[in-house]
């Protein structure tokens, strides 16, 4: 009998004394088990509970193996650990022992620890484990872009936040400091923020300048002691913030005007990459700051001329003046497959103060337009009722009562009394009493359908609170018969599909009539129709709108001419014009008005001269400061020369 076969008879038998001896138990618990989960002791070593650690490791981080031995016989544990590396057709030996460094491999890559159980004599079993290896953040290049969102000017006579363009009153030879308030900095980076002025007489004088190591993403640096001697007139000041590493990619500039002397400047006003009055060209169109009807505010941008397939950038800050201090900032990337888009930012708790939202889109990496809207928060008004009017539903030829009661407490009771009488003979024409549990702000409230003849009559409406009334409000307007007419007549340019469209609206119609409209797209300038259309009908309703959609017009003025005929006689006419300055496609953007401009303004401003000796000197004075950051980089990669492959290698993406 082998040594096997040996060792399984002992196990048998003490086994069966075991069973022998202990009373019969139903519990799972009577059942032995091993660490290993083996039932009985198996006769050679295993190996098992492999883990990795960290569990969760990046590119860098050394990685080391551990796992449970067991040995029936108690003999020590001699286990090999090797690692292999996991691809699409199995794997590969890297490595032996317990640990493994990790730098040399790439992120996302599966690395496998892999135990044969060995007790000196005997091998067990094989046991592994897999790891994904993550991508180290402070090993690759920073993906933020730093940003100067604002400078406050702490000098007496001037504290107010300055924002990108704005006017500077000082005065000659003061000592003034600025706190630049930066944004998206990369943590860990060394960055240098330097301050200058500029006029066509004076040309470049530094002010200053300042080293950082970026602690946050957001932070304030203030620039002390600045001060310049020359006199009176219009400066262009710029503040620039560049990260030593890689200081091409990683800057931005603010630039102001400083009026020293009551000179009148004009606004710094950087151009654009496109005409901002083009509408069919990419542009912030707008930003709104609101609250909601749940007391929140929220922060709305709208983009709109954006060209399918390229890929646009709108960075978003909303800035507590009041403070002050940035309050969120936001990155929105996409490829655009329409025209227009629109992003909200929501459930805002935004106390007591002033408040500015910035807007800023790129295209492919360019910057196109900013857009600022600044808006005060306020304590909330006492609730009331904000309006009663009676309205005309032109479709159904009947009248209504709007109401609006703004500024409820969420959780109150509320009832709204309203009535509409004739002011002539006194008479209530409709009349309700509606309850409501306040859970929005406000509640707009729709009192109706009634036919009225002509007449003067006026809608009541008082509001209570918990049964106590605390508000009312009277509206009287006459009503009086009108004749059929264009109410409505428009060409508009659809932002989402990048085409036009027409909207014409007919009213105050009698059923039973009949009607004819005729509407006609013409080129202003050659008198060309372009489209013609016709329709009639006998009319069923009060009202009846026609619209011309996917409309492709270029630069030129075009006019929509409707004509509005009752039982073949004509009865109104409208003409409304739209003027296309430009249009905007994949390679080129055509303006209309661009060389009108041009040759109107021939004589350049005094802040236009500046920008052009800013971009003569400045080039050189960016050279110096770059090539000095080229050194520090070059020092940093002699010492360093996987972190120089790295950045080489991201460079290129």
């Amino acid at each position: 009998m082998n040594r096997k076969t040996a060792t399984r008879a002992i196990a048998m038998i003490s086994v069966m004394v075991i069973v022998a001896v202990t009373p019969f138990i139903t519990s799972a618990s009577a059942i032995l088990t091993y660490s290993t989960g083996y039932i009985s002791p198996p006769d050679y070593p295993v190996t098992s509970n492999v883990q990795i650690s960290p569990a969760n490791p990046v590119v860098g981080d050394e990685v080391s193996c551990t796992y449970d031995f067991y040995d029936q016989s108690g003999d020590a544990d001699h286990s090999t650990i090797s690692w292999q590396l996991i691809n699409s057709s199995g794997g590969y030996f890297i490595a032996n022992g317990s640990s493994i460094e990790t730098s040399q491999f790439d992120a996302n890559t599966v690395i496998e620890c892999y135990v044969v159980a060995f007790d000196g004599t005997n091998h067990g079993n094989t046991a592994r484990t897999q790891i994904l290896l993550g991508e180290n953040i402070s090993r690759t290049l920073p993906d933020l872009v730093p940003s100067i969102v604002y400078i406050k000017n702490n000098h007496s006579v001037h504290t107010d936040i300055i924002y990108e363009g704005e006017i500077i009153e000082m005065s000659y030879r003061e000592t003034f400091e600025w706190n630049v308030s930066l944004m998206k900095l990369n943590q860990n980076n060394d960055f240098r923020i330097i301050s200058y002025i500029s006029n066509d007489t004076s040309g470049i004088q530094s002010l200053g300048s300042k080293y950082i190591t970026a602690s946050h993403q957001n932070q304030t640096v203030s620039l002390g002691n600045l001060s310049f001697e020359y006199g009176n007139g219009c400066y262009i000041a710029t503040v620039m913030i560049f990260q030593l590493t890689k200081p091409g990619i990683y800057k931005d500039s603010f630039n102001f005007v400083l009026d020293v002397g009551n000179n009148d400047c004009s606004p710094y006003e950087e151009t654009g990459k496109y005409n901002p009055d083009c509408i069919t060209c990419p542009k912030v169109s707008w930003v709104d700051i609101y609250t909601t009807n749940t007391q929140k505010q929220a922060v709305k941008v709208k983009t709109t001329g954006l060209y399918p397939g390229k890929g646009y950038t709108v960075d978003v800050v909303l800035i507590n003046e009041t403070t002050p201090s940035v309050v969120y900032s936001e990155s929105y990337e996409w490829n655009a497959t329409h025209g227009a888009k629109v992003f909200a930012k929501g459930d805002l708790n935004l106390s007591i103060g002033s408040y500015c939202a910035i807007a800023s889109l790129y295209e492919n990496g360019e910057w196109v337009n900013t857009v600022r809207t600044c808006r005060e928060i306020e304590e909330p008004e006492p609730t009331q009722i904000q309006f009663t009017y009676l309205r005309y539903h032109d479709y159904d030829i009947t009248y209504y009562v709007d109401t609006s009661v703004t500024n409820m407490v969420i959780g109150k009771a509320y009832s709204l009394e309203v009535e509409l009488v004739n002011d002539s003979t006194g008479y209530v024409i409709m009349s309700v009493n509606d309850t409501i549990n306040a859970t929005y702000l406000n509640w707009r409230h729709y009192m109706g359908d009634a036919s009225l003849p002509e007449g003067y009559y006026c809608s009541n409406a008082k509001l209570y609170e918990e049964g106590v009334f605390i508000d009312e409000k009277t509206r009287c307007s006459y009503v009086v018969d009108k004749n059929a007419s264009i109410v409505s007549n428009s060409i508009s340019y659809n932002e989402y599909l990048m085409n036009h469209r027409t909207y014409t609206k007919v009213s105050y119609l009698t059923p039973g009539e009949s009607y004819r409209v005729e509407m006609t797209l013409s080129n202003a300038e050659t008198g060309t129709h372009i489209i013609v259309e016709t329709d009639e009908w006998v009319a069923t309703y009060g009202a009846k709108t026609f619209r011309i959609y996917d409309i492709d017009l270029p630069i030129g003025e075009f006019c929509l001419t409707t004509v509005l005929y009752e039982n073949g006689s004509e009865v109104d006419r409208s003409v409304r014009c739209t003027t296309i300055i430009c249009q905007y496609d994949s390679n080129t953007m055509n303006a209309a008005t661009q060389e009108e401009t041009a040759e109107e303004d021939d004589e350049a401003s005094i802040i236009e001269n500046v920008v052009e000796a800013i971009l003569d000197v400045i080039a050189e004075v960016v050279s110096e400061m770059f090539a000095e950051a080229r050194t520090n980089d070059s020092d940093s990669n002699e010492q360093n020369s996987d972190d120089a492959t790295v950045e080489d290698a991201n460079s290129t993406q």
